[in-house]
């Protein structure tokens, strides 16, 4: 992206925050896409044991609700989490013509900007992502969505985008929070 600037290129990104992404995925479908990626056998089972057969409850002024099974997400705090995250979301490029970064919980979809036709690209594969979250039921959070133009040049405003039916907010600058 960097050489793309400096070549006088200006490039659009949409930095994207996945929803509550370490509680959400359901632990079926995990299983389903880690066996499509050829984890099997002892691995499979020790995940799957891993993930499965956790219940929560709430306490409050020290009465508790009824255990209710756990059925999405990983436990938190593990190290395994974030690694099973991501692998999850792995498949989230295969249908995208847009570049992205995936990152624990964000994701950075961006394209270099030549012509309307390349922002034109930018929202559909925007309308591929809200297809892709459906499908495997992991939302993102678009009021955390935002979308930036880098460039060396004085760029007019670029074309608004939706995703999940909100404008997303075009910023001059983001930072990012560890």
């Amino acid at each position: 992206m960097a050489k793309t600037i400096q070549e006088n290129n200006s490039v659009q990104a949409a930095v994207l925050d996945f929803s509550k992404s370490f509680d959400k995925f359901p632990h079926k479908r995990l299983i389903y896409k880690l066996h499509h990626f050829g984890i099997r056998g002892p691995l499979s089972s020790w995940i799957e044991s891993f993930l499965t057969n956790h219940s929560q409850s709430v306490v409050c002024e020290g009465k508790g609700s009824n255990p209710a099974q756990v059925t999405s997400g990983v436990p938190q705090g593990t190290v395994l989490g974030p690694l099973l995250f991501l692998l999850y979301v792995n498949d989230l490029p295969n249908t995208l013509k847009s570049s992205i970064r995936l990152f624990a919980d964000d994701a950075l979809l961006y394209g270099i900007i030549s012509s309307d036709v390349d922002g034109d690209q930018l929202q559909t594969d925007l309308k591929k992502l809200e297809v892709w979250q459906n499908k495997w039921q992991v939302s993102f959070n678009p009021a955390k969505c935002k979308t930036i133009c880098l460039s060396t040049k004085k760029v007019p405003p670029q074309r608004k985008c939706l995703f999940c039916g909100v404008e997303l907010e075009q910023v001059a600058s983001i930072s990012i929070k560890e």
